[in-house]
């Protein structure tokens, strides 16, 4: 998702980053939030935009993400692979 807030600064959503925490905090704030409109379908889903997408939709501005170190986010999401297929079912060769 991508969010501009206060219309000065945007929010990139990074995977496996707590970007669904920090998006519905963002939200549920006072503050003045625009959501991306790219695309109708992606209303209700969580996406990730690409920086060049927001400044279409939003124009220029400064920018914000929360980023991880790349191990953690590596380990973060083998788990999240592996809860995954364990609650899907799906059975490995």
């Amino acid at each position: 998702m991508g969010l501009l807030i206060n219309n000065e600064l945007i929010w990139i959503s990074v995977p496996r980053c707590a970007s669904v925490s920090i998006e519905n905090a963002l939200l549920n704030s006072n503050l003045s939030i625009k959501q991306i409109s790219h695309d109708k379908r992606y209303e209700l889903a969580h996406m990730h935009f690409e920086k060049s997408v927001l400044y279409e939709e939003f124009g220029i501005h400064k920018t914000i993400c929360i980023k991880r170190d790349w191990f953690t986010k590596w380990i973060s999401s083998v788990n999240h692979l592996f809860y995954w297929l364990e609650h899907t079912k799906i059975i490995l060769p």
